[in-house]
């Protein structure tokens, strides 16, 4: 469900991750009404760098339109950001968005080209049934489902401790209806399958 139209490929940045020299560069971007802790994007990069061990840091890009944004202007932002990398530096894409389109329904977040991400905090907040106080939660968990897309982790559908279950919650609903608590970091399984494939480089 998170994968649109073909706007990447499963591990597009996979060995851009794991074998590139430099800093890892989390590029976020908002627009200028929407209020965010930026505490989950530092712990992101902190399970980013745990990772791809490289080290990571946190900076901000242009501010984005509000309301509903097209996946394609996404590009235009990136391109217009003013952040340089030094060489041998990468970059990894965050947008926060009121909305972007096309989305399918249920859909919280989706990746964006090679090594990119946005995330729909409408849809999150209409998910959590306008009860916030597991948002940040559940925008970490989101940022590693599609960071895990981005290195080639496989999606499945069957455990939801782990953070690349297709579905955001249980039966459709938070995770906390039923007693437990959205993933924040991948699951035992997962960890081995990043080690796997990070033996290949």
């Amino acid at each position: 469900m998170r994968t649109l139209l073909g706007l990447h490929s499963v591990g597009d940045a996979r060995e851009e991750y794991f074998t590139a020299s430099g800093p890892l560069y989390i590029v976020w971007f908002k627009s200028e009404t929407l209020d965010l802790d930026t505490t989950v994007l530092n712990q992101f990069a902190a399970l980013v760098a745990k990772y791809t061990g490289r080290t990571t840091q946190v900076v901000s890009g242009a501010s984005l339109s509000t309301g509903t944004v097209p996946l394609t202007n996404l590009n235009a932002a990136r391109i217009g950001s003013d952040v340089q990398v030094p060489g041998g530096g990468s970059k990894l894409f965050v947008y926060f968005v009121n909305d972007y389109s096309p989305r399918a329904d249920q859909e919280l977040s989706t990746t964006y080209l090679e090594s990119g991400m946005a995330v729909s905090l409408s849809a999150q907040t209409g998910f959590l049934g306008g009860n916030n106080q597991n948002l940040d939660n559940y925008l970490l968990s989101d940022l590693l489902h599609e960071f895990g897309n981005q290195i080639g982790l496989k999606e499945q559908a069957t455990d939801s401790s782990c953070i690349m279950d297709l579905h955001a919650g249980i039966n459709g609903q938070p995770m906390e209806n039923y007693g437990q608590a959205t993933p924040q970091d991948f699951c035992p399984a997962e960890q081995a399958e990043i080690t796997q494939l990070k033996s290949q480089y």
